[in-house]
């Protein structure tokens, strides 16, 4: 086409994604297949092909039927005859679009089911996290996820449980798709406190790249529950051994005091009760 939209050429792909015959596009423009197109930005166009000598981009064509087609453009710059001209290739996009569009409308839903989940998740890439919900904010007593966002992930791991974490972080970034097990550790809180948490880890993308999702959930309160449990049943155990002591003291006071009484006993019939 020249450089005022008028086309010279197109071939059979051209007639098939629009609809027309040959000899129809032959008498249009690019403004009869681009409704939206101005004259502005036919100027742009022009401008940066001149400068570029080719260009990409997206646009949408009307079909015959009049239905819009979401294309690909890649047009060079052609001079002939001292006359600009651009030869542009153009690929129905649509199905494309829809995927796209689909997965991220599915990335939109998935970002909302964490953001809303009651345990705390976060994701990081490179060691930084990329990604906390508010329930993550809350677990290490920071203001905001956005307090969390961009800072290393180790930052938020309790010093006894770094090489713990680093050896499972190894092993799913040498092996995408990995799950590491349930295993309880240490969370160091925004405050410089730590918090008992368990945790889930496994590797994920996020935006097309390579990370790391994390699980977790507060369990403190168990932790406390328990140690005084434990505590409780150290108390009892040494409350049964010393219970236990004292009545066999008493048994075996009672005892001597029953065989003094059979010694000392020479009525045959008691010596009979005795002995039982």
């Amino acid at each position: 086409l020249d450089f005022e939209g008028n086309f010279f050429y197109v071939n059979d792909a051209t007639c098939r994604n629009n609809g027309y015959t040959r000899e129809e596009l032959l008498t249009m423009t690019l403004f009869d297949l681009s409704p939206d197109l101005s004259r502005e930005q036919l100027k742009q166009m022009r401008d940066l092909l001149r400068t570029k000598k080719t260009a990409m981009f997206t646009a949408q064509h009307r079909h015959r039927d009049g239905t819009l087609v979401d294309v690909e453009i890649m047009a060079n710059y052609v001079e002939k005859d001292k006359k600009e001209f651009s030869f542009a290739f153009v690929r129905d996009v649509t199905q494309r679009k829809q995927m796209e569009e689909e997965l991220k409308e599915s990335e939109e839903r998935y970002r909302r089911l964490l953001s809303q989940s009651f345990d705390a998740v976060v994701i990081h890439q490179d060691g930084t996290l990329v990604f906390a919900n508010d329930a993550a904010a809350r677990l290490v007593r920071a203001q905001s996820p956005a307090e969390m966002v961009g800072r290393p992930t180790l930052d938020f791991v309790d010093p006894r449980c770094m090489a713990l974490v680093a050896d499972r972080i190894r092993v799913m970034s040498a092996s995408p798709g990995t799950a590491v097990p349930l295993i309880e550790e240490r969370f160091r809180c925004a405050d410089g406190t730590s918090v008992d948490v368990e945790v889930v880890a496994t590797s994920t993308l996020y935006k097309g790249r390579p990370a790391i999702q994390v699980v977790g959930r507060d369990i403190s309160g168990r932790k406390r529950t328990e140690e005084a449990l434990r505590v409780a049943n150290r108390q009892l155990g040494l409350l049964t051994s010393i219970t236990r002591h004292d009545i066999l003291n008493k048994i075996t006071v009672m005892s001597g005091y029953l065989e003094l009484a059979r010694q000392g006993q020479q009525d045959p019939e008691m010596q009979k009760y005795l002995a039982q």
